[in-house]
Parts: C-alpha cells; sequence; structure tokens
C-alpha cells in the first residue's frame, strides 16, 4: 500500500509540474493552413514533402518537434457533412472489398453538426501526421484521415489549426484534446476523457 500511495503521489507531483510549466510557457508556436483536396497529386511514389507543392508547408511544420494539439476545420459551405461522411463511409467500404486500405479514424452513426472534421495530438514530429492525414504516410495502416483517398472529387478545403507547446506539457495533452474535441464536436474521430 505504501509503494502505490508513493507513487501516486509521485504522479501527481509530475503532473504539478507538467501544470506550472504549461501556465507558465502557454503555446509554444501555433500555425494553420488550408488544403484544397482537389488539388492533392498522387505523392505515393515521390516525396510530398519536397514537393513544389508542399516543400514549404512541410519545411515549417518539420520545425515544429514539440507536442502538438490541432484540429481540422471543413472551410466553406460548398460540401455538406453528409458528403463527407458518405464519401469517407464509401472509401472505408471499398478499401475493406479490396483489403489493402487505409486507416480512418471513428465514424459516428450520427452525423454531427459541426464545421469541425477531426481534433488529435501527437507528441513530436506533427509534419508525419499532417502526412498521415494528407493519405501520403507508406504505412498504410496508420490511421488518419486519408484525405488524398476520399475527398479529391468532393472540393473539400480544410484548415490545420496546429498549437505546439512546450515539451513538459506532453502529460497534458490527452485532457488538452479531449477538451477541444468536446468544445468542437468533430464529425469523427474518439476521444475519451
Amino acid at each position: 500500500m505504501e509503494q502505490t500511495k508513493s507513487f501516486v503521489r509521485e504522479e501527481a507531483f509530475k503532473l504539478k509540474n507538467a501544470l506550472e510549466n504549461f501556465i507558465e510557457s502557454g503555446v509554444r508556436n501555433e500555425h494553420s493552413f488550408d488544403i484544397h483536396c482537389e488539388t492533392l497529386s498522387n505523392y505515393l511514389i515521390a516525396p510530398v514533402d519536397t514537393s513544389d507543392q508542399f516543400k514549404d508547408l512541410f519545411d515549417n511544420l518539420k520545425t515544429m518537434n514539440g507536442p502538438c494539439i490541432y484540429w481540422v476545420d471543413i472551410v466553406g459551405q460548398e460540401v455538406t457533412n453528409m458528403e463527407i461522411v458518405d464519401a469517407m463511409r464509401k472509401y472505408n467500404d471499398s478499401s475493406r472489398e479490396v483489403g489493402k486500405g487505409r486507416q480512418l479514424p471513428v465514424i459516428y452513426k450520427r452525423i454531427r453538426n459541426s464545421r469541425t472534421l477531426y481534433v488529435g495530438k501527437v507528441n513530436s514530429g506533427i509534419w508525419a501526421r499532417i502526412l498521415t492525414h494528407m493519405g501520403y504516410h507508406l504505412n498504410g495502416n496508420l490511421q488518419g484521415l486519408q484525405l488524398y483517398h476520399w475527398a479529391k472529387d468532393l472540393g473539400l478545403v480544410v484548415r490545420f489549426n496546429i498549437m505546439e507547446f512546450d515539451g513538459g506539457c506532453m502529460r497534458l495533452l490527452p485532457v488538452i484534446e479531449y477538451e477541444i474535441a468536446r468544445q468542437k464536436s468533430p464529425l469523427i474521430g474518439s476521444h475519451s476523457s
């Protein structure tokens, strides 16, 4: 019992330090950018991060090496939530049939009334996470939005919003992600406290 109490005190102390660090440091860096999905080319063979189209974006993202919270908003009203969810479901169903599809986040049965598509977090390397969301990561088993594979024909425009924190804030990411997801009620992705 004493060993467990000691462990709990130690973890509480670490969280206290993380909170103090977060209050003092706050957001280290923030960045937003839009992706016009119809312009996504096939970068499954040639690397997207050095392409003329996305080199500047990925050069910027590669400077963000701390823990990040991000959310993806749907820009404009041209594409409805129903159209987005239907396109994802079709992709999900067809990729299961073929047996080599890429993993999408949880798609809710009931379509939410939100213009936020997804909320996520990453401990480091946000650029690699964005690569997965765009659908270009070489490991097709990684879960992400996979925009290239289902959103090209919709004319969908999404805005990635990224907040980078100091490394000492890593323990707080799940709580911050959960609260942002609760506030924004994204169309896809599961979040638990």
